[in-house]
């Protein structure tokens, strides 16, 4: 059973949690930026950001996530594409889409080694062929 001091300390905690809110809500509300609205100071000097994407079978999906991710206005992102083993298009389609961003890159695995997993492969050739 609650005794009476261990009530009064679970109150007086929530109480004190809702006096202090509004304080540190102002004293951290000038280092929030609006959404769209440009920053105070940009940095000199963005760090590089890769995404590596794998992909088996996923012609009729994989366009529309590409296009999310080209989206990002990022100074420094590379997107790397990987076809792994892929006999629907996708192949095609990562090549296509290659084109029209140079911020993209491709990779064609063929064969899958012997105690490998597919997308645990892809993922690996892919990090080695990071810039």
């Amino acid at each position: 059973m609650l005794t009476t001091l261990t009530v009064t300390a679970c109150f007086v905690a929530a109480a004190l949690f809702w006096v202090m809110l509004p304080f540190a809500a102002a004293r951290n509300a000038r280092k929030l930026r609006i959404p769209g609205q440009a920053p105070e100071r940009l940095p000199e000097c963005w760090p590089g950001v890769s995404v590596l994407v794998p992909a088996r079978e996923e012609v009729t999906t994989l366009e529309a996530s590409i296009a999310s991710l080209t989206a990002i206005d990022y100074p420094d992102l590379e997107i790397l594409l990987i076809d792994d083993r892929s006999s629907d298009g996708t192949s095609e389609l990562i090549d296509g889409l290659a084109q029209t961003d140079t911020r993209i890159r491709t990779l064609h695995i063929d064969t899958l080694p012997p105690g490998w997993l597919g997308k645990v492969h892809a993922l690996h050739r892919g990090l080695e062929h990071l810039s």
